[in-house]
C-alpha cells in the first residue's frame, strides 16, 4: 500500500476482527469472522472485499464493504441472468411447488417397493 493508492482517514479504517460488527450494522446480519476471510481472499462471483494490510492485520472500510455488497449482487445477478436468460428477472418458484412433487414420486416408489 502507498499513500497515493490510498485516501482514507485514520478513522475510518476497520480492523479484520471488527468487519463482522459493521456488516451488522450496515445489513442486520453478522457474518463470520472466517466468510469476511473468503470474501478478502476468494470473493463472490469474482468479486473481492477490497482490504489493504498494515500494522499487522487486514483493515477495510465502509465504503469498500458497501462497495463490495453492491459489485458482487451486481455479479451474481448477472450470472444467473446469463445462466438461464428465460428467467431472467423472474422469482424464483416457492421451495415447495419444487419439493413436494419429488417427495411425492419418492413416497410412491417406497410404497411400491413396500418399505411404507
Amino acid at each position: 500500500m502507498s499513500g497515493s493508492d490510498v485516501d482514507v482517514a485514520v478513522t475510518d479504517w476497520i480492523v479484520s476482527k471488527e468487519i463482522p460488527a459493521a456488516v451488522e450494522d450496515m445489513t442486520g446480519f453478522r457474518p463470520h469472522i472466517n466468510t469476511v476471510k473468503r470474501w478478502r481472499s476468494n470473493g463472490v462471483a469474482g468479486v473481492r472485499l477490497r482490504c489493504e494490510y498494515f500494522g499487522g492485520t487486514y483493515r477495510t472500510t465502509r465504503t469498500w464493504l458497501a462497495e463490495f455488497f453492491a459489485a458482487s449482487s451486481e455479479a451474481k445477478q448477472t450470472r444467473r441472468s446469463r445462466r438461464n436468460p428465460t428467467h431472467a428477472g423472474q422469482p424464483r418458484r416457492p421451495i415447495g411447488e419444487v419439493a413436494k412433487p419429488r417427495a411425492m414420486t419418492a413416497r410412491q416408489q417406497l410404497e411400491a417397493r413396500g418399505v411404507l
